[in-house]
């Protein structure tokens, strides 16, 4: 996550044009229910681990309920 571009375009912007450097990415199946693939959560997994070393960009895995 920390390298998608357009995760990082959506930062920019928010900052930029609300003043408020955050957005959400949602994942799962939508409205079909289900779960993530496995590889998004080894990914997601991966990006809130770096959290400790990268200070600039806080990743947070947390139900949409």
């Amino acid at each position: 996550m920390r390298g998608d571009i357009s995760i990082i375009s959506k930062l920019a912007d928010a900052g930029i044009n609300a003043g408020i450097p955050w957005t959400e990415v949602l994942y799962g199946t939508g409205d079909w229910g289900g779960s993530p693939t496995e590889e998004s959560v080894k990914s997601l997994n991966s990006s809130v681990k770096k959290n400790k070393e990268d200070k600039n960009t806080k990743v947070i895995s947390a139900s949409s309920d």
